[in-house]
């Protein structure tokens, strides 16, 4: 591992990034192109994107990048986030966790029904398809007193059953912490 002031950390598969100036061998000579990693950098900051391009990486923002300056990128996602043969989409995973293909694995019961995330891009069990908030469904009912009274050989106690209200946040999530996803769409070397 070479580093220039920063540091390139290998986690299990992932290699998150702490900083800019670093470079890695993790696979060899180079990293595959359309390999998506996470970024501890500021992707919004013009600086650190020309530093990425310099290094063959581009942001996951959705941007719309020429075929014939990224043919490899292209050749490795085509279309599979939108796009034609003149512009290929980069994936946008500003906001999203990112999931594995369920290639019938069976753990997706909608792997089938996944939509493509803009016009062209792949839809169903394939890379680049979404799925978009959904909580699994479920209800709480409970028992409540709903009338009481008196007759005459006793009183009486009718019950019903009642819904609970809608609690919680905006989406269903895990305990999370922002990075930026980046790609890599050339090598440089």
């Amino acid at each position: 591992m070479k580093t220039n002031r920063r540091r390139l950390t290998t986690v299990g598969m992932f290699l998150i990034s702490l900083g800019l100036m670093g470079t890695a061998n993790a696979f060899g000579d180079s990293i595959p192109i359309g390999t998506i990693m996470a970024f501890g950098g500021d992707t919004s900051n013009p600086e650190v994107r020309l530093q990425l391009f310099k290094q063959g990486w581009l942001p996951c923002d959705g941007s719309a990048v020429s075929t014939v300056d990224f043919v490899e990128l292209y050749s490795v996602i085509g279309s599979a986030f939108g796009g034609n043969q003149v512009e290929l989409r980069l994936p946008d995973f500003r906001g999203r966790f990112l999931r594995g293909v369920d290639q019938g694995a069976g753990r997706d019961p909608d792997a089938g029904s996944r939509p493509a995330p803009v016009e062209g891009g792949n839809m169903g069990d394939k890379v680049g398809s979404v799925q978009h908030d959904e909580f699994k469904s479920h209800a709480h009912p409970y028992d409540k007193l709903t009338e009481r009274g008196n007759i005459a050989s006793g009183s009486y106690w009718k019950f019903g059953t009642v819904e609970t209200g809608a609690v919680g946040g905006k989406e269903t999530r895990p305990k999370n912490s922002y990075v930026n996803w980046i790609i890599k769409a050339k090598d440089l070397h």
